[in-house]
């Protein structure tokens, strides 16, 4: 039976979520580790799960972005080349934006979603992938006076 399972790293506060964990024990001998199911002892390690590409995500927490102002966010620069999907959620997720990318440094978005809040996600299948530095440019939106 798979259980949703999660690791906190205590110093730095970074939540990992597994949601088939499968694993009923998990040990490590000298590198190499093995988890126990009620099929058997696997040895853990590889490029994939079985066939199936391995999936990491990451997302923002909520900001305002120093301004409560409604705004639009039109796109993302990251340091690094990495592939994948991007995601801008608004105002408790009530708007979203999703982008596929490749070797991109900037993400644009869709030029409708715009809010007072903003969290980003960025999803991979690239191994080894980095990134150090998200820069999040704003365009503050004003209302007309009628």
């Amino acid at each position: 039976m798979a259980a949703q399972t999660y690791c906190f790293n205590s110093a730095t506060g970074a939540v990992t979520v597994w949601p088939n964990y499968a694993f009923v024990r998990v040990w490590r001998v000298g590198n190499i580790y093995f988890g126990v199911t009620k099929q058997g002892v696997f040895r853990l390690g590889g490029n994939d799960d079985n066939g199936v590409p391995f999936v990491s995500k990451f997302r923002t927490s909520k900001s305002t972005m120093g301004t409560n102002a409604t705004k639009r966010v039109p796109y993302v620069r990251l340091n690094d080349s990495v592939s994948g999907i991007a995601r801008a959620f608004t105002d408790n997720g009530s708007s979203q934006s999703t982008v596929t990318f490749t070797k991109a440094e900037r993400i644009k978005f869709g030029k409708g979603l715009r809010g007072r809040t903003y969290a980003f996600e960025i999803e991979t299948t690239q191994q080894g992938f980095r990134i150090q530095n998200m820069e999040f440019f704003i365009e503050k939106l004003q209302r007309g006076v009628d």
